[in-house]
């Protein structure tokens, strides 16, 4: 299904005419196919879909902080209704930001959004690996309008660059996504932050720096069936304070690239 939520989402564009991120109007969209955008203060979730006779009701939780957000759960819940996923989808923000998420329909409109907000080709033609991990999904988020989380998972997918990506919060993994060509990759779910990791100083009060720096493989994937000891790899940390969190970027380099 994975192929449908793809190919409706280029089907949007193409019906739009629209060639670049600066002419993506999410809200026009939904004018024009008669979807009617609202926020309201929601309890539990961030967004919802009312969708009866090719007529919808979107509706986003006033209390997100974010305007990027806030556009990635708009498309989200535009997903839900180009992929006829129920005349009623509630999303929490786990559905929205989790694009592992073990609900099918909830992975299939993440897959729509990430497509709509951040087309192949236009990622491909337009973004290149900056020697910096941060730097570099910061490129992203800034050329699409989109949030940092949703900017590193789709780097994970389609990047130049083989990583790994990891949000922490209250000292544990809260989700991961990695390249499928980084050599590492199972990160357990809800596993503690290891203290060989630079995340781990963030939750015990200690300055946390955004500079990268050389760690062991074992600070997050020794329970990885491919895990290895004295094998080091690139970590850096960027803080997510409107969540109390961390987002982790690994990859494999050299520190003397800096």
């Amino acid at each position: 299904m994975s192929a449908k939520a793809k190919i409706r989402a280029k089907e949007l564009l193409e019906k739009y005419c629209i060639e670049n991120p600066k002419e993506l109007n999410l809200e026009e969209i939904a004018n024009a196919e008669y979807i009617i955008i609202q926020e309201k203060k929601l309890e539990r979730y961030d967004g919802r879909l009312s969708n009866r006779n090719k007529i919808g009701i979107i509706t986003i939780n006033k209390n997100i902080r974010e305007k990027t957000q806030k556009i990635f759960t708009i498309a989200h819940e535009l997903g839900h209704f180009y992929l006829g996923t129920g005349i009623r989808n509630i999303c929490s923000r786990e559905d929205i930001l989790n694009y592992h998420t073990k609900q099918n329909i909830e992975r299939e409109a993440n897959i729509f959004a990430s497509e709509l907000l951040m087309p192949e080709n236009w990622f491909r033609d337009n973004i290149t690996w900056q020697q910096d991990g941060i730097k570099t999904i910061k490129s992203v988020s800034e050329f699409f309008n989109v949030s940092l989380s949703a900017a590193a998972m789709r780097y994970t997918e389609i990047g130049e660059i083989p990583i790994s990506i990891i949000i922490s919060q209250k000292s544990r993994v809260i989700w991961s996504s990695t390249n499928e060509y980084f050599p590492l990759k199972y990160i357990k779910p809800g596993q503690a932050i290891n203290s060989y990791s630079y995340a781990y100083d963030y939750f015990h009060d200690k300055e946390i720096t955004s500079q990268p720096h050389e760690i062991l493989t074992d600070a997050w994937f020794l329970n990885d069936f491919n895990y290895k000891p004295g094998i080091y790899i690139i970590e850096q940390n960027f803080i997510l304070r409107n969540y109390k969190a961390v987002m982790t970027i690994l990859w494999e380099g050299d520190l003397n690239e800096f």
